[in-house]
């Protein structure tokens, strides 16, 4: 049976953190997306710095012998690339509207992923990288995420059957890239990469699942008739 208590009980500590970050940072996130032009370059490029600066500290003070080049590594692939392709998307004629899609799509899958996992949560999904991952947690929210993507991109008169593909990619993409960064954070021995998001850690820490989805979008909406 689902644990309902439990899932309250573990949720408590940081619950309240997290529905601020959301409800102050996930509107005004949405408003750049919508807006673009100057104010959204601006953004991406502060997220490139920020995240960017954030690497770099806990690679600084980690000690494996090769941290450098895992730096140069994982700045240049996995932040600056994801990144810039998040630009590019917004620059197409209907980028608005992927880009809004990859968000709520992003955003339902980590929440939905997180309390899935709180409260039907059995079967670890990846023991040696990250523990309190379950795999009915990793299954709710694709599934749920890949349910509310796909509405948005019928709300905002995206190709539904593209959106569809393309919000199934983002959603399993964003589980996938958790558990990269939890990979790369148990190599580093650390619990996050900053303090900046309350509930959250780091901004690093917060994009993790969006900066493998952003690449799969790219190459869904690059390569599918739209």
């Amino acid at each position: 049976m689902p644990d309902f208590d439990l899932a309250t009980r573990t949720l408590g500590s940081d619950i309240g953190r997290r529905f601020w970050t959301a409800i102050i940072g996930g509107p005004l996130v949405l408003l750049i997306v919508y807006l673009g032009g100057w104010l959204f370059t601006l953004a991406i490029v502060v997220v490139l710095v920020i995240s960017t600066y954030e690497l770099h500290s806990n690679v600084r003070d980690s000690r494996l012998l090769w941290s450098v080049w895992l730096y140069l590594i994982v700045a240049l692939v996995y932040i600056c690339l994801p990144t810039s392709l998040l630009w590019l998307i917004r620059q197409f004629p209907d980028g608005a509207a992927w880009v809004l899609t990859l968000f709520i799509t992003n955003w339902a899958t980590d929440g939905c992923a997180l309390l899935g996992g709180r409260i039907f949560g059995r079967t670890r999904l990846a023991p040696l990288i990250s523990p309190g991952k379950t795999v009915e947690g990793a299954l709710t929210g694709i599934i749920l995420g890949t349910l509310i993507g796909t509405a948005a991109a019928a709300l905002l008169q995206l190709n539904i059957s593209v959106g569809f593909i393309a919000t199934v990619a983002i959603s399993l993409l964003t589980v996938l890239g958790d558990l990269a960064e939890s990979w790369l954070k148990r190599r580093l021995a650390v619990k996050d990469f900053g303090t900046l998001l309350p509930g959250h850690g780091g901004l690093l820490d917060r994009i993790d699942g969006l900066l493998f989805a952003s690449v799969g979008l790219f190459l869904v909406i690059a390569l599918l008739p739209r």
